[in-house]
């Protein structure tokens, strides 16, 4: 008994140790400083990034501005568009002229798509009550918050929420 006793006492001992071991020379425990920790954004991170950087670049704004005025739609929509290409032209989605016309295609029906969203959502009442708490958080007008949550509801439908 006593015996029996000793030996899982031994046992118990020579485990610790053995962890305790394998703990401490374990690579992994010391930080190496050339070792660079990669931390992944979404998609619409990245996005919110660049558009906190616009609102912070009184040039970059002005260019929004202009950009806007032209294209005759909100500045909020406009930061949003050139964030969004900002971020897919890092990601290499920008494609060659060679496949300019198939682009061409493929904008006019996300386009499409977008204004059809718009559509829905101003048509659905508990949504626009969402769309307007929204608006009215982050200061900008119903207009650009439903271009905004068309948009996002267009990319989440082609899946660019994902990673």
């Amino acid at each position: 008994m006593v015996n029996l006793f000793y030996m899982k006492k031994q046992f118990w001992a020579v485990l610790l140790l053995m962890v305790s071991v394998s703990f401490f020379s374990c690579s992994d425990v010391q930080d190496d400083e050339t070792d660079e920790v990669k931390i992944e954004k979404t998609y619409e991170e990245r996005v919110n990034e660049i558009r906190e950087a616009i609102r912070k670049n009184p040039e970059w704004l002005a260019n929004i501005e202009k950009k806007a005025k032209e294209q005759n739609i909100s500045v909020d929509s406009m930061m949003l568009l050139d964030a969004r290409w900002l971020v897919d032209d890092q990601d290499g989605k920008h494609l060659d002229p060679s496949v300019l016309n198939k682009v061409t295609a493929d904008t006019t029906n996300v386009q499409q798509r977008i204004r059809d969203m718009e559509s829905k959502i101003r048509k659905d009442a508990k949504w626009m009550d969402e769309v307007n708490r929204k608006a009215k958080e982050r200061n900008i007008t119903v207009d650009s918050m439903i271009k905004a949550d068309a948009i996002w509801m267009v990319d989440e439908e082609d899946g660019k929420h994902k990673q």
